[in-house]
């Protein structure tokens, strides 16, 4: 089976579930990220990342997200940016109220496994594991999206968006890197 349009991945995924993560301590009252002159040259839109996992061992993979989900709490209060929203300042530059409005968080599951995932998807397709949401408002819109896809076979994607003017895709890698790190530290 070959994905050749975005119809084709509906018909494999479903999104059961949708929620918002917050930081598991709120931020300093009045916590304002101004933005650079280069953030806003990346305008709005969003970066995208796709992390793939075999099927846990230990645990079932809705073991799994919830504590995924529990870690991106605690991860948020580290770095708070992504729990908030856009807003103009003064000078009609964009900033972001670290507001704890949070990650919002949708869970979906392919009626495919992994294996036959991976063998047939194509980039429109992949792009189904990771969702965004586009509003004419940017400052009620989230700025990071989170995706938890369950294959049939108990595998796992992390889809993970963010607005490309709170950083690039290294930024994004980074704070993926220290959730994993906090997820970790959990488990032990």
């Amino acid at each position: 089976m070959n994905f050749s349009s975005q119809m084709d991945a509906e018909k494999v995924l479903v999104v059961h579930s949708r929620l918002t993560v917050v930081p598991s301590k709120p931020s300093p009252a009045g916590k304002v990220h101004p933005l650079s002159l280069l953030d806003h040259t990346m305008q709005l839109h969003f970066v995208r990342s796709v992390y793939y996992f075999s099927p846990p061992a230990a645990k079932t993979s809705n073991q799994m997200i919830y504590d995924m989900k529990e870690s991106l709490c605690k991860t948020l209060t580290t770095y708070p940016i992504y729990a908030g929203r856009l807003r103009k300042a003064g000078d009609g530059k964009w900033e972001v109220k670290c507001n704890d409005a949070g990650v919002r968080v949708y869970e979906a599951k392919a009626h495919l496994s992994l294996d036959d995932w991976l063998a047939t998807s194509n980039r429109p397709a992949e792009s189904e594991l990771c969702t965004t949401e586009i509003s004419p408002d940017h400052t009620i819109s989230p700025v990071a999206i989170a995706q938890f896809t369950v294959f049939k076979c108990g595998g796992l994607a992390i889809g993970f968006s963010w607005l490309h003017i709170l950083g690039d895709p290294n930024c994004g890698t980074l704070f993926m890197k220290a959730w994993g790190e906090t997820h970790r530290a959990a488990q032990i």
